[in-house]
């Protein structure tokens, strides 16, 4: 048995018999548990604001002392992880990565303690020493993990808190961020430091979460200058385009098995929504829970993808004659004052490339191939925000 003391104002001292007698029903469900017992009580007067925080009152308090047990929890469970569900968004936190619950059994309104079906922010999983497993409502998971009755008795305000637990469900505000917007700020962060960095204080580096912040901060900053420091930023970023982020987002990560892993239901739920029919479309919006997979699933993209890690580049010194390998991304017919051409675009690991020509190779080129070229670089161009490296004379090997 365990003894402490706690406080609460004397004119609450019926919800407080009324707090330990429910306290006491759940302890009956515990083996070898035994009731929480006064030992003594007394009163005394301290002195506290009043209501308008104006000036001090006497307020009289009981202060009592329990005897309470020691066993407060169900044997032979341990807690393995929590799911957790915000705007939509189901992650899991787990402890054990042998024990998937990626499971669509797993919904908000499951308790199998009380099998009270409510709206819940999160349930959590235990496991049995048979291997069975339970998924626990937030009010019921203190009988698994352990009540803490020194906390839940241990002051007045501890105590309306508890209470409004139990009692009320408050929707607290969901903070989201457009997915477009989002992204130009982890394109800054990762031109600052390709490396994806957890905290790392030691060697004053900032996280990675830090700094997509910081830059998400400057992008809706009051302060013209702040904001228009940002632009500049972006304007100069020399990463692949947030179009292109979004469409690897998608040909990476929409067909995954969500179920494979806790690890890939996180990633899957973050980034996209599952339709009626089962197909995946990316979010407009990103949840701030998530925002670290997000940050970390780009940065794994364009790491892994060294093809489109400076798509945004200009490529050489004007005058320079370079040799590129790539993919035609545009082959389009022009006719001007001159007569007809061929506009050729191609997209190489090192950039895009422009070029105009008449020669006969372009008329038979198809978007999708892959060739080399040969040119001189004349221009680098800068067409909303599209870094491209203009050549003349192009020569096909």
């Amino acid at each position: 048995m365990n003894t402490f003391t706690t406080s609460f104002p004397s004119f609450i001292n019926q919800e407080f018999q009324a707090k330990l007698e429910k306290l006491n029903k759940k302890l009956k469900r515990f083996k070898d548990a035994n009731e929480i017992h006064i030992i003594s009580t007394t009163s005394e007067y301290r002195s506290v604001f009043d209501e308008d925080m104006s000036k001090y009152i006497d307020v009289r308090f009981d202060v009592v002392t329990l005897e309470a047990p020691i066993a407060t929890r169900f044997p032979g469970y341990r807690y393995v992880g929590s799911i957790n569900f915000e705007g939509g968004v189901k992650t899991i936190f787990s402890i054990d990565d042998d024990i998937n619950l990626t499971d669509d059994s797993i919904v908000l309104t499951r308790c199998d303690h009380c099998n009270t079906k409510r709206k819940r922010n999160s349930v959590h999983a235990f496991q049995h020493d048979d291997g069975s497993l339970k998924i626990i409502g937030n009010t019921c998971a203190d009988q698994y993990v352990g009540l803490n009755i020194d906390k839940a008795l241990h002051t007045f305000f501890n105590f309306l808190k508890d209470m409004e637990k139990e009692t009320n469900y408050t929707n607290s505000m969901i903070w989201t961020f457009g997915i477009d917007s989002y992204i130009d700020c982890v394109r800054l962060a990762y031109q600052n430091n390709p490396k994806y960095r957890k905290a790392d204080q030691y060697n004053f580096c900032n996280s990675t979460a830090f700094a997509v912040n910081y830059f998400h901060n400057m992008s809706f900053s009051s302060d013209y200058k702040t904001a228009n420091m940002f632009k500049e930023k972006l304007d100069n970023c020399n990463t692949i385009q947030t179009s292109d982020i979004k469409d690897m987002l998608i040909k990476a990560y929409s067909n995954l098995d969500q179920h494979a892993s806790n690890f890939n239901n996180n990633l899957v739920s973050a980034l996209f929504y599952t339709n009626s029919d089962g197909s995946r479309v990316l979010r407009d919006v990103i949840v701030e829970k998530v925002r670290g997979i997000f940050n970390w699933a780009i940065y794994n993209l364009l790491n892994n993808n060294t093809q489109y890690a400076n798509i945004n580049s200009h490529i050489g010194t004007i005058g320079d004659t370079i040799t590129v390998n790539g993919t035609v991304k545009t082959i389009k017919e022009c006719i001007n004052q001159y007569g007809a051409s061929v506009l050729v675009i191609l997209n190489t690991k090192e950039g895009e490339i422009k070029t105009f020509t008449r020669a006969k190779w372009a008329w038979n080129t198809a978007e999708g191939e892959k060739i080399t070229l040969t040119g001189t670089i004349f221009n680098h161009d800068n067409w909303k925000g599209r870094k491209s490296t203009q050549i003349k004379r192009p020569v096909k090997a």
